[in-house]
């Protein structure tokens, strides 16, 4: 697991959270909330050191490596590949602050890498507590509609080590499957306008 994850972290306001999220999620909701000043020393402070040029491993916690890509049990039927290529999956929830703040991020990133010529299939995942609460999120933010939703986010937990995190995964979640069906990079934590051009060589690189 990537340094990331040792960003200082404020406590969440878990009053505001169903019991069975606390429970579930764990570290993930601590990470939500996190200080997102500071840059991740693996990504970012060590390659300026190394004074090498940037690549996929200042982009992933995860690059190569992991399993088959699958999804956890969700409510509902899992997407079809639109066409052969990349698929991007981001893991959200309203409740967490960077998931909110980079959504209209992600959306500019898809639209772009499309007009070059790469495109991909970004889909949403939430694991909040049930689609009402998506639902009622997607009145004011268009951009989710059409997330996909976890069934049970008691699950969530269980599933991160199957795509190649460890259970204590912060939130949000970005997944790059390559046409294979392999996870070619899985990273925590909010994109940056900066990160598009290492999105673009994770993809060229194939």
């Amino acid at each position: 697991m990537s340094a990331r994850r040792l960003e200082s972290q404020r406590l969440p306001r878990l009053d505001r959270l169903p019991t069975l999220s606390v429970l579930a999620l764990g570290l993930t909701l601590a990470g939500c909330e996190g200080d997102k000043s500071a840059p991740p020393p693996s990504r970012v402070v060590a390659v300026s050191q190394a004074k090498k040029p940037a690549d996929e491993a200042e982009l992933c916690d995860v690059l190569k490596g992991a399993p088959d890509f699958v999804y956890p049990e969700l409510l509902g039927a899992a997407p079809r590949q639109e066409e052969p290529g990349y698929r991007w999956i981001n893991v959200w929830a309203t409740w967490c602050p960077p998931c909110v703040e980079e959504l209209p991020l992600l959306g500019r990133f898809r639209d772009q890498l499309a007009k070059e010529g790469s495109p991909v299939q970004l889909s949403l995942l939430s694991v909040d507590e049930g689609p009402e609460v998506v639902s009622k999120f997607a009145s004011a933010h268009p951009e989710v509609k059409g997330s996909l939703q976890i069934k049970d986010a008691a699950a969530l937990a269980a599933w991160l080590p199957r795509i190649g995190l460890d259970s204590g995964a912060t939130l949000p979640i970005h997944l790059f499957v390559d046409p294979r069906g392999k996870v070619r990079c899985a990273r925590t934590g909010a994109l940056r306008e900066s990160d598009l051009p290492l999105v673009k060589k994770l993809i060229a690189g194939g």
